[in-house]
């Protein structure tokens, strides 16, 4: 049984998936990253939501604060993504759910964020004796993103920042 929790060790973060594709103004985005971690490391350290800048190179701050009467919480990021070399500061404010105790879901709020639409998932799970997170998102931004931004450029940026969120992982793990 304590098997089905830790992943074999010394396995490398591998990207097992990276899909991006844009319809008009839409960036629906699939990922999914193997690390070398145990699932419950995994889950604590992704729960942490008021700390993803430690994960993420593009995170400048995140900031967590609870929804009065509801098992909501928000969440604002502020981003500096850059690809090729448009960088932008934005900012992302979330309402998430923690569905099950390894998939939370964020439902963008327009009104104070830099997106006109945001609906993103996020599940821990395991597979072939590794834990695996899986980033499922439909962003429309509600900025003008150049159209030779396309799909390609976007999924290097997010495999390059896959890639140092897998280390993060790993070394706040171990």
């Amino acid at each position: 049984m304590a098997g089905l929790c830790w992943p074999s060790l010394g396995t490398p973060a591998e990207i097992l998936e990276n899909s991006v594709r844009r319809h008009e103004q839409e960036f629906i985005i699939h990922v999914e990253l193997a690390v070398d971690a145990s699932v419950t490391d995994v889950r604590a350290i992704v729960s942490q939501l008021n700390k993803l800048s430690r994960l993420s190179k593009s995170v400048i701050a995140s900031e967590v604060s609870s929804v009065p009467s509801t098992e909501t919480i928000r969440l604002r990021v502020v981003l500096r993504p850059c690809v090729l070399w448009f960088c932008r500061t934005i900012v992302k404010v979330s309402a998430v759910k923690r569905i099950q105790r390894d998939r939370w879901e964020f439902e963008g709020l327009p009104e104070l964020s830099d997106f006109r639409s945001a609906r993103e998932s996020l599940t821990v799970g395991f597979r072939d004796g590794r834990s695996v997170l899986r980033y499922d998102a439909a962003l429309v931004p509600g900025f003008f993103v150049p159209r030779i931004i396309g799909v390609w450029a976007v999924r290097h940026v997010i495999a390059r920042e896959l890639r140092h969120v897998a280390h993060e992982i790993e070394r706040l793990s171990h």
